[in-house]
C-alpha cells in the first residue's frame, strides 16, 4: 500500500486560515457586514444587519451576535493590534454586548450604532498602516454615554446596597 501525502497549498487565494493569510481582514469585513449593514430597509438609505436582529431573541440573541463579532476580535489579536486600539475594539464590543442585553432599546442601539463595522475599520486602518485611527464624533458621544451608564450603575448598586441594608434591619432588629 503506497500513502502519498501532499503539502495543503499555501497560495494566498487558496489559504486555509482566513485570520493570518493573504486579505485576512476579509473575513472581518463580512462579519461587519453581514452584523451591521446587511439589509436596506425599504424605502430608506438606512442600512441594518442581523446583529439587531438576532439580539431579539431573548437571552442568548446578545451572546450570538457578540460571538460572531469576537472574529475581529480573534484577527486583531492574532495581527498583533496595539493595546490601546484593542481597547477600543474590545470597548466597542463591550459597549455593543451591554446595550444590547436591554430589550428592544439595546437593538435599536445596535442598529445605530454598528460595533462590528467600527471594529472593522479600525482593525483595516491598522493593517494599512495606521495605528492610531481618529475617533469619529459618535464614538465620543458614546464614550459620554458608557461614563453616565456607568456612574448610573454604580449608583443603583449603592441604592440595592442600602435597601438591602434597611430591609436587614428591619427583619432582624427585634
Amino acid at each position: 500500500m503506497n500513502i502519498t501525502m501532499t503539502m495543503p497549498d499555501t497560495s494566498p487565494a487558496l489559504s486555509t486560515d482566513p485570520l493570518t493569510g493573504a486579505g485576512a481582514s476579509i473575513w472581518s469585513r463580512r462579519i461587519a457586514h453581514v452584523l451591521d449593514t446587511f439589509l436596506k430597509i425599504p424605502g430608506t438609505t438606512a442600512r441594518i444587519g442581523l446583529d439587531p436582529i438576532i439580539g431579539l431573541i431573548p437571552g442568548v440573541g446578545d451572546a450570538i451576535s457578540t460571538f460572531m463579532g469576537g472574529v475581529i476580535i480573534v484577527e486583531a489579536l492574532r495581527r498583533r493590534v496595539p493595546g490601546k486600539l484593542m481597547l477600543r475594539i474590545g470597548g466597542n464590543m463591550l459597549l455593543n454586548a451591554s446595550v444590547g442585553a436591554i430589550p428592544v432599546v439595546g437593538d435599536l442601539f445596535s442598529a445605530w450604532f454598528k460595533s462590528n463595522t467600527k471594529n472593522y475599520g479600525m482593525l483595516h486602518a491598522f493593517l494599512e498602516g495606521n495605528p492610531d485611527p481618529p475617533l469619529d464624533a459618535q464614538s465620543k458621544w458614546v464614550l459620554v454615554a458608557v461614563v453616565l451608564f456607568l456612574l448610573l450603575l454604580v449608583a443603583l448598586c449603592f441604592l440595592a446596597f442600602w435597601l438591602l441594608a434597611m430591609l436587614w434591619s428591619a427583619v432582624f432588629s427585634h
